[in-house]
């Protein structure tokens, strides 16, 4: 996820990562699993059929399991981390639920023939977090009850909406893409992967900040305020976008990336006849929007407030 409406993401520390002889036997055991998990023939099987879906020629019905709470999946100490570090604990969490996920709900899972570094990128994000009051059920899971506490009450209060500022922290990239090649260079290629699909969802943001109840009504009630906040929104995220491209930060998601609300990105149209390896460019990726809180709203009212807004987000990607 890109962003996350609840905390300010701090940037990531740039610091030489030194493990223990411990900590690399067991990254480097799991590597030798993954390793012969990504060498199954059935990968590329499975590409082409999810290509042929998403180029509209389906073959049969794909399955993807996705959204699984882990926190429930540990019967057996399969996911039971085994490092100290915390930089190997990441690594060694991603390794073990990939491992996990095959053996037990692979469905049409790709498990690609490397392992990713991704770059250290950083968003200030868009100035307002979240006032909340929580529920919880389940101490463990990260998935709340929430009461908004309104935070948009008028057009002055859109000022609140920052423009995000993006860094890419290239020492820190180096530090963890170096490490990553000691522990795994002669086991599988490590690759430092970029910006990938982006998850574009003004309105997640918007009813956390206004209120759900607050927002629809004035939909109705206040519709230039709405369309005001809404358009803020977009000029943020596309204010992000254009400096991803400038820094070179994007990376293509025609693969085994989840797209949108879930399947993979396999296509024959991306990353299209306009492409730089070099240099990957919006329109040579998949774009998306979503407005999910508008399941209560009209048809019409959808495309006033979400979708003929989104179309200046969309018209630049080479797939939606």
């Amino acid at each position: 996820m890109l962003h996350d409406p609840s905390h300010y993401e701090p940037p990531a520390p740039a610091e030489p990562i030194r493990l223990s002889d411990a900590d690399q036997s067991v990254l480097k055991r799991l590597a030798e699993q993954m390793a012969q998990i990504a060498a199954d023939p059935v990968h590329g099987q499975r590409a082409e059929l999810w290509r042929r879906l998403n180029d509209r020629d389906s073959v049969r019905p794909m399955v993807w399991i996705n959204e699984i709470p882990w926190h429930e999946m540990d019967v057996d100490g399969e996911l039971t981390l085994q490092t100290q570090h915390p930089w190997a604990q990441s690594q060694e969490r991603d390794l073990r639920r990939t491992i996990y996920q095959w053996r037990h709900m692979p469905g049409d899972m790709i498990v690609s023939d490397h392992l990713v570094c991704p770059l250290a990128i950083h968003s200030t994000d868009f100035g307002i977090i979240e006032d909340v009051d929580i529920v919880r059920t389940d101490a463990a899971s990260d998935i709340v009850s929430r009461h908004f506490h309104k935070q948009i009450h008028d057009f002055s209060d859109l000022e609140k909406i920052r423009m995000p500022v993006v860094t890419h922290n290239v020492q820190a990239t180096e530090f963890s893409y170096a490490a990553m090649c000691k522990l795994y260079g002669d086991i599988l290629p490590v690759r430092k992967v970029g910006q990938t699909h982006i998850w574009f969802t003004p309105w997640d943001y918007l009813i956390r900040w206004w209120g759900i109840e607050e927002a629809m009504l004035d939909m109705y009630e206040r519709p230039d305020l709405v369309h005001a906040a809404v358009e803020r929104m977009v000029d943020a995220w596309m204010i992000e976008l254009d400096q991803f491209v400038a820094q070179n930060l994007l990376a293509l998601d025609a693969n085994n990336t989840r797209i949108g609300s879930g399947g993979y990105g396999y296509t024959a149209d991306l990353p299209g006849a306009d492409y730089d390896r070099q240099y990957v460019k919006p329109h040579n990726m998949w774009g998306c929007s979503n407005a999910q809180i508008f399941s209560e709203v009209s048809p019409q009212f959808h495309w006033d407030f979400a979708l003929e807004h989104d179309i200046r987000w969309l018209s630049r990607w080479g797939r939606n």
